[in-house]
Parts: structure tokens; sequence; C-alpha cells
């Protein structure tokens, strides 16, 4: 054994001790079945072998044949595990002793049963995993107890064939030897080997979660930079939505006439808002992939947008998007996630203000997105690697080289891909290709909004501890015909619940909240009346609120939300139906949002 072998069975020595144990344990018992089968088979060669009386050689091979049934049964017994080595010595040792007794009863040393006792040798050293000292002193035993045997009875028949019978049991005995050295070694080298590739094994499942690992920081990283750049210019962006909403709000109060004007510029720079926070989450967000059909269209329309508006100083973005709306399958967030970059690694290749394209197009079972830019283009051997991880063209710290490794990696992971069309000079056209699906979706217009019920009624518990936030949405309940409770957080809400579970058809619950937060609220809620209607909302969507949500009798809302949408998500909550759109259950994280305020619902 090498030293390399040596150490690995010295640093695990209680796996090679178990392996052998568990290999004698059947050695053993496959050496009592080969004993039983050779002492029985040979009791018609005595009536050939000795003249008169055959009893002695077959009470002999009773006793043999019993001692090996009673070591099978033996060495099966759970509690024998740990002593395999042993009852396989037993059963060498019993069935050498009966061969050299039956040689000495048929003839000695002129018998040909000595030549069954070299037969034992070699069967023993080929199935039982002896260490070399054992299989010496047990083979040993059996050949010194051939000649006292054979010397004590006087069954030296001529000197010739003592001489011969010695000559084949010691010679076997050597050659026994050397093959349980050799096979020791095969078997020392086979479970060092095994050893070997459960560590690798190992080593490659902790190899692949550190790189599952790397490549969520990576791209979480990825995501925090592109959210670094848009800041600057969505915070100029919410600046002037804001001066817009301050302005008209004072020119109501100065000039109440004219109310619907400025109501009207109020409402729609809101919805704008909402779409930019809602696209900081998109880009910011951490969570797991999803896999759901999207209207692809709506998405480039998304991301043209938000280029538009944070790099207005230094592009112009144009889209030709396909007429029929294509539908592909994932993740959208990552999808955005991807288009951002490209368009962002556009921007950046520009050395002077110009104008970013982004087309869409199905081609069969394909749908093709093409970004475009005028900049400074690459070099063959730039555009050979430009999908290297940490590779890069920027100067030092100006770009990870992330980029388009991860863009790389989410194309591949939607079973699509992606090439590079570049020229140095003459710009760069990333080609997306992407397997097309059929809709499962369906879209309505915002304008298109369903008269709400009237004559609705109910008891709701309201609980949000912004006191702002639960007076508007009070007031919007009331004025549609509900009856609200309000409470300041979970612990007030708990509290009112408790005292009169039945009093409230619904229970309204802002997750984010002082002392006790929503979920806690709701999961007391739940455990006291588990048919509870409860409408949660949030500015976050968490992916643990994914179960949660798939309870029939909860809603979800993401804020921000239109009065329409939660009239029409506690309408349904009260008729005891699943919402499963944006109103009602929002977990499909924006999916169906274009620039327009559309939304996708799921029928």
């Amino acid at each position: 054994m090498n030293s390399q072998l040596k150490q690995i069975v010295q640093s695990e020595p209680g796996l090679f001790h178990q392996s052998r144990l568990e290999k004698a344990r059947n050695a053993t018992r496959l050496l009592c079945i080969l004993a039983i089968f050779a002492f029985t088979s040979f009791a018609l060669v005595d009536l050939y072998m000795v003249k008169g009386s055959v009893l002695p050689l077959y009470l002999v091979r009773l006793v043999c044949i019993s001692a090996a049934i009673f070591i099978y049964w033996l060495a099966g017994r759970p509690q024998m595990k740990a002593y395999g080595m042993q009852t396989g010595v037993a059963i060498v040792i019993i069935t050498g002793l009966g061969v050299v007794v039956l040689t000495g009863m048929t003839g000695g040393s002129a018998s040909p049963y000595w030549t069954m006792i070299m037969l034992t040798f070699f069967t023993a050293s080929m199935i039982m995993p002896f260490r070399p000292i054992q299989a010496a002193m047990v083979f040993l035993i059996i050949a010194l107890f051939y000649d006292l045997w054979i010397m004590s009875t006087g069954s030296v028949s001529d000197d010739r064939s003592w001489v011969i019978s010695n000559a084949g049991i010691w010679l076997s005995l050597v050659i026994s030897v050397l093959a349980v050295i050799f096979i020791d070694d095969l078997r020392d080298r086979e479970v060092a080997d095994r050893q070997q590739l459960n560590a690798l094994n190992s080593q490659l499942r902790d190899e692949i979660g550190e790189r599952e690992k790397a490549e969520n920081e990576l791209r979480r990283t990825q995501q925090l930079d592109a959210v670094g750049r848009l800041a600057a210019g969505i915070a100029h962006e919410l600046n002037n939505l804001l001066l817009v909403i301050s302005s008209s709000a004072e020119l109501i109060q100065r000039k109440s006439q004219h109310g619907e004007k400025y109501t009207s510029r109020i409402l729609e720079s809101a919805h704008r808002g909402a779409r930019l926070t809602s696209d900081m989450l998109l880009f910011a967000r951490k969570g797991h992939r999803q896999n759901r059909p999207f209207a692809l269209n709506q998405v480039v329309s998304r991301i043209a947008d938000v280029v538009a508006e944070s790099q207005m100083l230094v592009t112009t973005v144009r889209t030709n998007l396909s007429s029929d709306e294509p539908w592909v399958s994932g993740d959208s967030q990552l999808i955005s996630q991807a288009l951002l970059n490209l368009c962002l690694n556009g921007v950046d290749a520009m050395e002077s203000p110009g104008s970013l394209q982004i087309s869409t197009k199905v081609v069969n079972d394909e749908v093709i997105i093409s970004v475009t830019d005028p900049g400074k283009g690459m070099t063959p051997q730039e555009l050979d690697r430009a999908f290297e991880p940490f590779y890069t063209t920027k100067a030092p710290g100006q770009g990870t080289g992330l980029g388009l490794s991860m863009v790389y990696g989410t194309i591949k992971d939607h079973e699509g891909s992606i090439v590079l069309n570049s020229e140095l000079g003459a710009g760069t056209t990333a080609v997306i290709r992407l397997p097309k699906v059929a809709s499962s979706l369906y879209e309505f217009s915002s304008s298109e909004e369903p008269a709400i019920l009237s004559g609705l009624d109910g008891h709701i518990l309201l609980v949000d501890d912004d006191v702002l936030v639960r007076n508007l949405m009070k007031e919007g309940l009331e004025s549609a015909g509900f009856s609200v409770v309000e409470a300041e957080d979970g612990v007030h809400a708990c509290t009112l619940f408790d005292a009169s579970p039945d009093q409230f058809e619904l229970v309204i619950l802002d997750l984010v909240m002082p002392n006790m937060n929503g979920l806690e609220a709701y999961q007391m809620i739940r455990r006291q009346k588990p048919a509870q209607a409860v409408l949660l909302y949030s500015g976050n969507n968490d992916q643990k609120l994914a179960q949660v949500v798939e309870d029939p009798h909860t809603g979800f809302l993401q804020k921000p939300f239109r009065q329409v949408e939660l009239l029409e998500t506690v309408a349904c909550l009260l008729k005891g139906q699943r919402q499963s759109t944006r109103a009602g259950l929002h977990k499909a994280n924006h999916d169906g949002q274009d620039a327009d305020g559309q939304y996708q619902t799921s029928g």
C-alpha cells in the first residue's frame, strides 16, 4: 500500500473497518454454503475410498456440515455483525480440519483428499477479506494439523506420497498468502477510491452551492449597479411629479372651480410615480426565478420608458414592436433586467448623444428581440470575450464586467440564445431569441373600468399605522356603503377581533406596521377563524407571501393602488371568489403593466 493510500486509510479508519466487517460477514456465509456443498457432494465417493463401514466418515461429514449450518445462522444475526472476521476464521479452520480428518481416514498421505486442503486455502484467500497475517495464521494451523494428524495416526503410507502431499500443501499455503497480500491491497484501494469519490462528490456539491451563491451575489450586485445608475434620472422624474402634485393641490385650494382639471393632473402624476417605484422594486428585487407566460412587448415598452426617462440627456429610445403581441415564458423581471443591461451598455458605448433602438418580431416559433446602439462597436477580439465574467472594455472603476455575462446566463436559463453583431465604429446589435408560447392571459384597459357595484355593505376592520392612508381608505370604503372600524397596528387589530370575531366580514391589513406587523396579525386571525376573509397590502411583494395568498380567503394588493381596485378586490373577497388580477392577487409581480397603465389578468 503506497503512502497516499495509507494516509486515506488512517484518516478514515472507521469506514475501512466497517467495510471489511461487512465483506467478512458475507464471505463467511458464502464459505459456509460451499463447505456444506463440498462435504455433502463427496459423501458418495467415500464408498470407493475405504473398505468396510463408511459410518465414521459420514459422522465426520455430519459434524462439519452441522458446524457450517450453525456458523451460517450465527453470521446472519444482527448482533454478530461486528464478529464477521471471527466467524470467517472459524468456518475456514473447521473446513480445513474436517478435510484433514477425512484424508487420514481414506488413505492418509496417499489419499487424494489432501488436495482439498489446497482448494480450501485458495477459496478462503479469494473470498475472505483476510489481512495477510490472518491468512498466514489460519492456513498455518491447518497445515501443521495435517502433519501432526497424519503422523500421529500412522497414515504415512510411503515417503513419496508424504513428500508430495506436504509439498503441495505448504506451497499452496505460500501462494495463498501471497494472493491475500495482493487482493488485500486491491480491497484497500477500492475502499480508498470509494472514499475519495465520496469526498469529491461532497466537494462538488459544496462547490455547486458556492457557485449558486456567487451567481446570486453577482446578479444582486449587477441589479444594484443598474439601480444606482438609474437613481439620478428617477430622482429627477420624481421631483417633477411631486412638483406637479403639490402645485395642483395648491391650485385646487385657491381655485376650487377648476378642481377637476387639477385632480386629473394629480392622478396622472401619481400613476407615473407608481410606475417608477414599481420599476425600482423590479430591478432591485431579490427573489427566486418565476416561470409564467408574459407579454414581451409590454416588458420592452416599460424598459424603453425607464431608459428614456433616466438617460434623456444622452440618448433617445425608439421602439419597433411586433404588431402581434409576442408571448414568452419565464421570469419577466429577469428578462427586464437583461434588456436594461443591454440598453445601458449601449448608452455607455455612445461617444455622443444618439438613438437607441429596440425591436421585436416573431419568426416561426421564436421571438426575436434586437437592441441596437450607434456606439463605437467592438473588435473581433472583444466580441469573442464579451460574455466572459469580469471582462470589460471600460476604464477601471467604471464597470464590473458582469453585465453581459449575467445577460447571457439569464437568456440561456430561459432556453434562448443571444448573439452580438458588432464592428468597430459601426455600433453593436444584440439579438436575443426566445421560444414563443401561447397567450394564457387576457388584457383590459384601465380606461374600461367596470362599474362599481352599488349597494355594497358589510363590516370591515381596517388596520394601518399611517393615519392619512387609513383615513383615505376608510372614506373610499364608506362611500361605497361599507361600515369601517379602524385599528392603528396589529396588536390593536387582534384585540378588536378577539372581542368579536364574527363582527367583521373582512379584515384589511397593511403588512408593514410597528409593534405587530400585518403578517403576524394575519396568522393570529387565521388561527382564531380560518375562513376569515383578509386583504393584505404592501409596497413590497415579498416572496414569503406566495404561500399566504394561495389561501382562497386571502387577497393581496400592491401599493399604490386605485380606489376602484380596492373596491373590486373587497367585493370579490366578500363573495368568496378568488381574485387573480393585479387588484386582487398581485403576485404576478407587475408582469402585465405597460406604459399606458394597462394590466394583464389571468382568467
